[in-house]
Parts: structure tokens; C-alpha cells; sequence
């Protein structure tokens, strides 16, 4: 009778132990899975930040661009004359 009860309880601690393996297991692959989530969204976060960025920087550059050809225009001696 000792026996088969000591036989139950390494069973018991035998079946303990793979299931807090699997626990473990299970719960290193939810972190891994949101971890890589996190870093996909951080990345598209990136791609969208450098994209709006470039816009801005071109922008900036059309005005640059646009007020240096005005300018040029106001300035030009003859500038009236096109303006008849």
C-alpha cells in the first residue's frame, strides 16, 4: 500500500513538473509574440516618422524653391515692364 502511494506521488510530482514546463514554455512564447509585435509597430511607427519627415523636408524646400523665384522677380530691374 506504501508502495503504490509512493508511486502516485512521483507520479503526481512527474506530471507537476511537465506541466509547469509547458507554463513555462507557453508563456515564453506569448512574450516572445508581443515582443515582436511591439517591435513590428515600433518599426512602422519609424517608417511613417522618416516618411512624413522627407515631406516636410521637400516642402520646405518647394517654398524655399518658390519664394527664391519671387523674389528674383520682384527684384529684376526690368520686372515692371512684364507686368504691362
Amino acid at each position: 500500500m506504501y508502495r503504490r502511494h509512493d508511486q502516485l506521488e512521483q507520479q503526481l510530482a512527474v506530471n507537476a513538473r511537465r506541466v509547469y514546463g509547458e507554463q513555462l514554455r507557453a508563456d515564453a512564447e506569448r512574450r516572445r509574440q508581443v515582443q515582436e509585435e511591439a517591435m513590428q509597430e515600433k518599426e512602422k511607427d519609424t517608417r511613417m516618422v522618416k516618411k512624413i519627415l522627407k515631406e516636410y523636408q521637400e516642402d520646405v524646400a518647394n517654398e524655399k524653391q518658390f519664394r527664391k523665384q519671387t523674389h528674383a522677380v520682384r527684384r529684376s530691374p526690368a520686372s515692371h515692364l512684364r507686368a504691362s
